[in-house]
């Protein structure tokens, strides 16, 4: 094995890929298995290795590395909590491109915690709104070793010290720590309850009431449930929201549940905290790639017209693909179903935000020239990355991928006796929107008696008068 296949095995692993499958993507790109220097068992080894290397020092490598990057880009920020024996408890980190997202699409956020993704169970928390794109975009996450009220107060207070102007809107689900929390560090914020789960939740605590005559004719006011939710109802119904701008951006916490799914495919639960970091860095840069795609796909191409009016061909030039097929809707119902009765035109002029590219000099053989001079001593500056066997000790080698080299002095210990939801199943939790369609898939059992679904021949009422009609002739 050489330098080369251990960053391999290093790189493929924060995508959840193992050693074993490592070793047969390196001997297929390389010809075979017959041209591999190392074995399937090397290869194990090497994952065993890089994963066990950090020991009582994962923490604080883990905060040299974001040390390292606050040092190359200033405009990095981290914060790191301890308790008193000096265990890590909390970490939070953004970048300069999760703060300029923030500052195009931070009106309406929702944050959610997910669970496995490290071997110390912590919880991993992550911010997100929607792009222009009408795509997830995360604006920064956290890793919190209790879920309590005092640690999403410390978490939402640096993250209002990196923004700065705080959301519009805020969504979470249906919890009342969560809500004071919200309205304490973001009192100018308007929180909204995900409307998916409360509704979800009606089944759960309402249904079974429907089938005693709609609870003697719609008397639902001993319901508790009811009750409470009809109490908050200005945090999850829309019709409350309508006075606030792009409220209807983002009704559910949805967006939060999908990027945990996205990130499911990165993050572990045997991970320690360094790749946990790098797993998140890979997962980042996809959701990062597949904007700038999506940037690329509506800067050079033109969406297919439906009308020919000229506001829609102008509407196709500023507006991305996605956001102007919502648009094309509306243009399209406004010719061929409604009426106009009147128009009114505006001195107002239109803005448009374009991208500098390459073919803004495309033209210009003088900046070409000097734009391709740069590249090339950018390039004459990165070294080459030689195949080297065992020109330095493995220990090495792991330091060289990390980026950080293991730390004489430990400031801060890694994180002890954390026992949050599901840390010893092993298994990503699923979320309520996902036991819910499973459910749905499943063919309801019938009773046997009346064939109809929800009860067994135990508890059916068929049963229940015959046993009452039985009962009073033995008893006349």
């Amino acid at each position: 094995m050489d330098f080369l296949d251990e960053s391999f095995i290093h790189k493929v692993g924060t995508s959840n890929i193992g050693a074993s499958k490592a070793y047969n993507l390196v001997s297929s790109m390389k010809g075979g298995f017959d041209s591999r220097g190392g074995t399937a068992v090397d290869f194990k080894n090497f994952h065993r290795d890089s994963n066990s290397k950090n020991g009582v020092k994962d923490s604080q490598m883990v905060v040299d590395i974001l040390t390292n990057r606050k040092l190359c880009f200033s405009n990095f920020l981290f914060e790191v909590q301890k308790d008193v024996d000096d265990h890590l408890i909390g970490l939070f980190w953004v970048d300069d491109t999760s703060k300029a997202n923030y500052k195009e699409f931070g009106d309406v956020l929702s944050f959610d915690a997910t669970y496995q993704t490290n071997k110390y169970s912590m919880v991993f928390v992550h911010f997100t709104g929607v792009d222009y794109h009408k795509r997830c975009v995360t604006f920064a996450a956290g890793l919190l070793a209790r879920e309590t009220a005092d640690a999403y107060v410390w978490l939402l207070e640096v993250f209002r010290k990196a923004f700065v102007k705080p959301p519009m809107m805020i969504v979470t689900d249906q919890d009342s720590s969560m809500k004071k929390v919200v309205n304490f560090v973001f009192p100018e914020s308007k929180h909204r309850l995900c409307m998916w789960h409360i509704t979800q939740k009606l089944e759960e605590n309402v249904y079974s009431l429907f089938l005693d005559s709609y609870i003697y004719k719609f008397h639902l006011k001993e319901n508790d449930w009811l009750r409470s939710v009809f109490k908050i109802r200005d945090l999850w119904i829309p019709a409350f929201m309508r006075d606030l701008e792009l409220s209807g951006l983002m009704r559910t916490t949805s967006r939060s549940e999908s990027l945990n799914y996205a990130f499911s495919h990165f993050l572990h639960h045997k991970s320690n905290l360094v790749k946990f970091m790098m797993s998140f860095d890979s997962a980042m840069e996809k959701q990062r790639h597949q904007q700038s795609l999506l940037d690329y796909q509506s800067t050079t191409t033109t969406p297919k017209l439906r009308t020919p009016l000229a506001i829609e061909k102008h509407a196709s030039e500023i507006y991305t693909h996605n956001i102007f097929l919502d648009i094309q809707k509306e243009l399209y119902k406004s010719v061929f179903y409604c009426v106009q009765e009147s128009l009114v035109i505006e001195d107002e002029n239109t803005y448009a935000i374009l991208r500098l590219s390459i073919n803004k000099i495309a033209n210009n053989e003088g900046e070409l020239a000097k734009y391709i001079k740069q590249l090339q001593e950018v390039d004459s500056g990165i070294p080459l990355c030689t195949s080297s066997r065992a020109s330095s000790s493995r220990s090495v080698h792991i330091e060289k991928i990390i980026g950080v080299a293991a730390p004489d002095v430990v400031n801060i210990h890694n994180p002890e006796g954390i026992r949050n939801k599901g840390w010893a199943s092993g298994k990503r939790i699923k979320s309520t929107r996902e036991k819910v369609i499973e459910k749905s898939k499943k063919d309801s059992r019938l009773c046997s008696l009346c064939h109809k679904p929800n009860h067994n021949a135990r508890s059916c009422i068929l049963r229940l008068k015959k046993s009452d009609l039985e009962s009073e002739v033995t008893e006349g």
